[in-house]
């Protein structure tokens, strides 16, 4: 291991309760390391102490998706419409997330809270267009999450 990263790794412990962007990089670098279980630990630690940051949530909810905690993914993404002042990005995070989750519902209801906070045009149609697409892929994703098992 670097010098840099050991460094990150047993320095900051303590400062990601103030930061968590210490946090993020440090199950980053844990997961780089293929210390995935490590890595988990840490998401779950700063997903439950500690401020939320705005700059490296999208990081935080890929790196629950990396780990295959789609459940850690969509915690971290109502923490933060908890927490902050939703923008219509966070929305479209969790409803990506609820899609691979098998729940549609829950993700047309995030892509129309989506599309009701955008005031600007360019904003609103792309959240239009997410919309449609969701729609088209809503039919073929929700017969692959109800698909029976082939191989059973």
């Amino acid at each position: 291991m670097s010098e840099l990263l050991n460094h990150l790794l047993t320095t900051y412990p303590i400062a990601r309760q103030s930061s968590p962007l210490h946090s993020t990089l440090r199950a980053q670098c844990l997961y780089a390391l293929d210390l995935k279980e490590r890595a988990h630990e840490e998401l779950k630690t700063g997903l439950t102490s500690g401020p939320i940051d705005a700059a490296n949530f999208t990081q935080r909810i890929q790196l629950w998706k990396d780990l295959d905690d789609l459940e850690g993914a969509e915690a971290e993404a109502d923490r933060i419409l908890r927490e902050m002042r939703p923008i219509s990005m966070h929305y479209i995070l969790r409803a990506r997330v609820r899609v691979l989750r098998g729940n549609f519902d829950g993700a047309e209801e995030d892509i129309h809270a989506a599309s009701t906070l955008d005031d600007d045009p360019a904003r609103a149609g792309m959240t239009d267009s997410l919309r449609r697409g969701f729609i088209k892929k809503r039919t073929s994703l929700s017969f692959m999450v109800s698909a029976p098992d082939s191989e059973s």
